[in-house]
């Protein structure tokens, strides 16, 4: 049996793809043992599933964004627990492209002294690929074809996470068809990507076309996405925005006819689902986000004039401080779209 110890905190967006990777690599290597060193504030989403063998949660808001006495303490803390949870390891994958994860490798290694040293793989993904590909060739010993898509990769491990919800209270209680909106988002942790945002106010007025059209509104974000609301505050909508969890999230994606968004973890809970998806890009490559191969999925990418987009090399962005890429989806074009998944 293969045990590895897989490092990967963040962000919602890449934990998804990452899962879904994990989950198709149990599916052709059932004996691998994998055990997950993943942040508190995203865990809860993975605790139902029984293909991650074990869960070694990081207080990573405190760790990121805490007083410097309270992350010191935090950061001992949690290599501790690492330490007492770490199993005799063959490999160790670090699913992030910064070295300074390496730090959380360090207990499981002592624990695996002096018998033998340990293997350590660093993730380097490939710019354009999609990161459920990319994480499942870094995790497989022996590297093969998936058995499925990323898209059915991604779609079954929705699958098995909605298996363990109930249907969402707050759409039960609405009548007649609805799309969703994630007008926020782009942000963790460690920085705040404004430049893959489509511009709220142009979200405000696709709402107004969409309600017009006959379906009901409903925005979704976490309670740092409250500063849109302003923007919608004369628009017939249903506001959740800071009133669901994660896993609350994906229910209420699941039963709606639409998910407009722009490159965010709303984004990639919609990718776990069979709900037709309007995804709009400009700094970041719509491949190496969304399966493109999906059915009922439009990937709305930058006009041509606009050159300098994608601009995203794999950490960092153009310094930008007017993200025309975002602002070349004209309202016109995404209704008209939204119109033609709709149908």
């Amino acid at each position: 049996m293969r045990r590895i110890l897989f490092i990967k905190l963040g962000a919602i967006g890449d934990v998804i793809q990452a899962a879904a990777a994990v989950a198709e690599l149990k599916q052709q290597e059932p004996h691998t043992q994998v055990d997950w060193i993943i942040g508190s504030s995203i865990e809860p989403l993975l605790e139902d599933l029984k293909f991650i063998d074990r869960r070694i949660a990081i207080s990573d808001q405190i760790l990121y964004q805490g007083p410097l006495l309270k992350r010191i303490l935090t950061l001992a803390k949690g290599l501790f627990s690492i330490y007492q949870s770490a199993q005799r390891y063959d490999a160790i994958y670090i699913g992030h492209s910064s070295r300074q994860y390496l730090l959380f490798a360090i207990p499981a290694i002592l624990k695996n002294l002096p018998r033998r040293l340990l293997a350590i793989n660093i993730f380097h993904p490939i710019l354009k690929q999609n990161r459920v590909s990319s994480y499942f060739d870094f995790l497989t010993s022996n590297i093969k074809a998936f058995h499925h898509s990323d898209s059915d990769a991604l779609m079954k491990l929705g699958q098995s996470l909605l298996s363990e919800m109930t249907p969402s209270q707050y759409i039960q209680d609405r009548k007649g068809k609805y799309v969703v909106l994630a007008p926020g988002g782009s942000k963790n942790l460690l920085r705040d990507d404004m430049l893959r945002r489509w511009p709220v106010e142009r979200y405000a007025q696709l709402a107004k076309k969409i309600i017009k059209d006959g379906y009901s509104v409903v925005l979704v974000g976490s309670k740092d996405d409250a500063w849109v609301l302003p923007f919608f505050q004369d628009i017939d909508v249903l506001n959740l925005i800071g009133k669901t969890s994660l896993k609350q999230l994906l229910p209420i994606f699941d039963a709606c006819q639409l998910i407009v968004t722009h490159d965010t973890g709303p984004l990639h809970m919609a990718t776990l689902t069979k709900t037709p998806i309007l995804a709009l890009f400009g700094p970041t490559y719509a491949t190496a986000v969304v399966p493109l191969e999906r059915v009922s999925l439009s990937a709305l990418e930058a006009i041509g004039s606009v050159a300098c987009a994608p601009c995203y090399d794999g950490k960092n962005y153009a310094n930008c401080h007017d993200p025309i890429c975002m602002k070349s989806h004209s309202v016109e074009h995404v209704f008209a779209s939204a119109k033609g998944l709709l149908q």
